[in-house]
Protein backbone atom coordinates (compact mmCIF):
# COMPACT_ATOMS: atom_id res chain seq x y z
CA UNK A 1 0.00 0.00 0.00
CA UNK A 2 1.46 3.41 -0.92
CA UNK A 3 2.46 5.62 2.02
CA UNK A 4 -0.34 8.16 1.50
CA UNK A 5 -3.01 5.43 1.38
CA UNK A 6 -1.49 3.80 4.45
CA UNK A 7 -1.59 7.10 6.36
CA UNK A 8 -5.26 7.58 5.46
CA UNK A 9 -6.11 3.99 6.46
CA UNK A 10 -4.34 4.38 9.82
CA UNK A 11 -6.05 7.73 10.48
CA UNK A 12 -9.47 6.20 9.72
CA UNK A 13 -8.74 3.23 11.96
CA UNK A 14 -7.65 5.42 14.86
CA UNK A 15 -10.70 7.68 14.47
CA UNK A 16 -12.96 4.75 15.45
CA UNK A 17 -11.65 4.68 19.03
CA UNK A 18 -12.05 6.95 22.04
CA UNK A 19 -9.03 5.37 23.76
CA UNK A 20 -5.56 5.61 22.18
CA UNK A 21 -4.73 1.94 22.87
CA UNK A 22 -1.92 1.98 20.29
CA UNK A 23 0.17 4.46 22.31
CA UNK A 24 3.33 2.92 23.86
CA UNK A 25 2.33 3.71 27.46
CA UNK A 26 -1.05 1.95 27.17
CA UNK A 27 -1.75 -1.34 28.96
CA UNK A 28 -0.24 -4.07 26.73
CA UNK A 29 -3.06 -6.54 27.35
CA UNK A 30 -5.68 -3.99 26.32
CA UNK A 31 -3.58 -3.06 23.29
CA UNK A 32 -3.41 -6.74 22.31
CA UNK A 33 -7.18 -7.14 22.60
CA UNK A 34 -7.96 -4.09 20.48
CA UNK A 35 -5.27 -4.82 17.88
CA UNK A 36 -6.51 -8.39 17.52
CA UNK A 37 -9.90 -7.00 16.52
CA UNK A 38 -8.53 -4.22 14.29
CA UNK A 39 -7.72 -5.15 10.66
CA UNK A 40 -5.15 -2.33 10.30
CA UNK A 41 -1.93 -2.98 12.22
CA UNK A 42 -1.52 0.11 14.42
CA UNK A 43 1.35 -1.14 16.58
CA UNK A 44 4.62 -2.97 16.03
CA UNK A 45 3.80 -6.60 15.26
CA UNK A 46 6.44 -7.90 17.69
CA UNK A 47 5.00 -5.82 20.53
CA UNK A 48 1.50 -7.01 19.64
CA UNK A 49 2.61 -10.65 19.57
CA UNK A 50 4.27 -10.41 23.01
CA UNK A 51 1.27 -8.55 24.47
CA UNK A 52 -1.17 -11.13 23.11
CA UNK A 53 0.85 -13.91 24.74
CA UNK A 54 0.59 -12.00 28.04
CA UNK A 55 -3.15 -11.52 27.58
CA UNK A 56 -3.83 -15.18 26.76
CA UNK A 57 -1.24 -16.64 29.11
CA UNK A 58 0.28 -18.93 26.49
CA UNK A 59 2.66 -18.99 23.58
CA UNK A 60 1.14 -17.84 20.32
CA UNK A 61 2.74 -19.40 17.25
CA UNK A 62 3.03 -16.95 14.37
CA UNK A 63 0.97 -19.14 12.03
CA UNK A 64 -2.00 -18.87 14.41
CA UNK A 65 -2.53 -15.29 13.23
CA UNK A 66 -3.14 -16.64 9.73
CA UNK A 67 -5.06 -19.85 10.41
CA UNK A 68 -6.85 -19.28 13.75
CA UNK A 69 -7.68 -15.56 13.89
CA UNK A 70 -11.35 -16.14 14.77
CA UNK A 71 -10.36 -18.53 17.55
CA UNK A 72 -7.73 -16.12 18.90
CA UNK A 73 -10.38 -13.39 19.04
CA UNK A 74 -12.76 -15.67 20.96
CA UNK A 75 -10.03 -16.70 23.38
CA UNK A 76 -9.16 -13.04 23.97
CA UNK A 77 -12.81 -12.11 24.44
CA UNK A 78 -13.30 -14.83 27.04
CA UNK A 79 -10.07 -13.91 28.82
CA UNK A 80 -11.09 -10.27 28.95
CA UNK A 81 -14.45 -11.30 30.46
CA UNK A 82 -12.61 -13.12 33.25
CA UNK A 83 -13.17 -16.61 31.81
CA UNK A 84 -9.73 -17.55 30.40
CA UNK A 85 -9.13 -20.86 28.69
CA UNK A 86 -8.14 -23.78 30.89
CA UNK A 87 -4.76 -25.45 30.35
CA UNK A 88 -6.55 -28.14 28.33
CA UNK A 89 -8.32 -25.57 26.13
CA UNK A 90 -5.01 -23.74 25.56
CA UNK A 91 -3.38 -27.01 24.47
CA UNK A 92 -6.33 -27.69 22.16
CA UNK A 93 -6.00 -24.21 20.64
CA UNK A 94 -2.34 -24.84 19.87
CA UNK A 95 -3.17 -28.25 18.38
CA UNK A 96 -5.90 -26.72 16.21
CA UNK A 97 -3.39 -24.23 14.87
CA UNK A 98 -0.98 -27.02 13.96
CA UNK A 99 -3.76 -29.00 12.25
CA UNK A 100 -4.82 -25.99 10.20
CA UNK A 101 -1.24 -25.20 9.26
CA UNK A 102 -0.78 -28.78 8.08
CA UNK A 103 -3.99 -28.57 6.02
CA UNK A 104 -2.92 -25.29 4.47
CA UNK A 105 0.53 -26.60 3.60
CA UNK A 106 -0.89 -29.86 2.31
CA UNK A 107 1.57 -32.07 4.09
CA UNK A 108 3.37 -32.94 7.28
CA UNK A 109 4.41 -30.40 9.86
CA UNK A 110 7.34 -31.10 12.14
CA UNK A 111 6.91 -29.91 15.72
CA UNK A 112 9.51 -29.89 18.46
CA UNK A 113 8.35 -29.98 22.05
CA UNK A 114 10.61 -28.34 24.61
CA UNK A 115 10.23 -29.45 28.21
CA UNK A 116 12.11 -28.52 31.39
CA UNK A 117 13.77 -31.93 31.20
CA UNK A 118 14.73 -31.40 27.55
CA UNK A 119 15.02 -27.64 26.89
CA UNK A 120 16.55 -28.21 23.45
CA UNK A 121 13.54 -30.27 22.28
CA UNK A 122 15.58 -33.33 21.31
CA UNK A 123 13.39 -35.96 22.95
CA UNK A 124 10.29 -35.74 20.77
CA UNK A 125 9.80 -34.91 17.14
CA UNK A 126 6.37 -35.42 15.66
Amino acid sequence: MPDDKLRVAVAKAKAKYTVAWWEPDHDPKEMAYYQLNEPILLVNFGDFHVALEKLLGRSIWSHEFAVCLTELREEARRTRMGKPYSAQEKAQAIELGMQRLQERLGGNVVTVENTPEDPEGNARLS
